[in-house]
């Protein structure tokens, strides 16, 4: 038998918790440190994780037990990785290193808009202030230059929306239609 997991699940700590946050009053709707321990903790009870590996040697203990409807044994297949080659022009493979290389020039503070303070948890693990912020310059870096290859990932316009913006990205690629199109929406 299956039981549907409800709030009466819950000890009353969590429950305090969950009721407080699903009012959304100001400032009684913040998530705080504390809340975070009991949440996990209250949650821990009912998660159950297993490797892919773990599963596999389920099945094989009992694979009766993990039949399919149409008679087939579930579960995780043998991987094995295949590589190959792009046969991109060497031209395309400088310009990308290139293009790595001035990524790794950039900072990323545009992505922290909120100001920086040292959350609870870092605090009473002993971390120093200028540790975590150094922490956070070091992560906003890695940030920016994921996003820049991420871009060269997907493509050209991907690229240009986020080193110009959306408006001259759109202009670069000669789609004035789109352009109108966004205006008017944002107006």
């Amino acid at each position: 038998m299956i039981d549907i997991l409800g709030p009466d699940n819950f000890d009353d700590e969590v429950l305090s918790v969950l009721e407080r946050l699903s009012k959304g009053v100001r400032g009684s709707g913040d998530l705080h440190d504390q809340d975070m321990v009991a949440l996990k903790k209250g949650s821990e009870s009912f998660a159950v994780r297993r490797t892919k590996t773990q599963l596999n040697i389920m099945v094989s203990q009992e694979p009766e037990a993990y039949r399919a409807s149409n008679g087939r044994i579930c579960r995780y297949p043998q991987q094995s990785s295949l590589t190959y080659e792009l046969d991109e022009p060497e031209t395309d493979r400088i310009l990308a290193q290139k293009i790595r290389d001035e990524a790794h020039k950039l900072k990323g503070i545009s992505h922290s808009q909120k100001p920086l303070t040292l959350p609870d948890y870092h605090y009473r693990k002993g971390v120093q202030p200028e540790v975590y912020l150094e922490m956070r310059l070091k992560s906003a870096t890695s940030l920016a230059i994921y996003h820049v290859m991420s871009s060269l990932r997907s493509s050209r316009l991907a690229l240009f929306r986020h080193l110009e913006g959306e408006v001259a990205a759109m202009e670069r690629m000669q789609l004035h239609w789109h352009i109108e199109k966004n205006i008017e929406a944002m107006t």
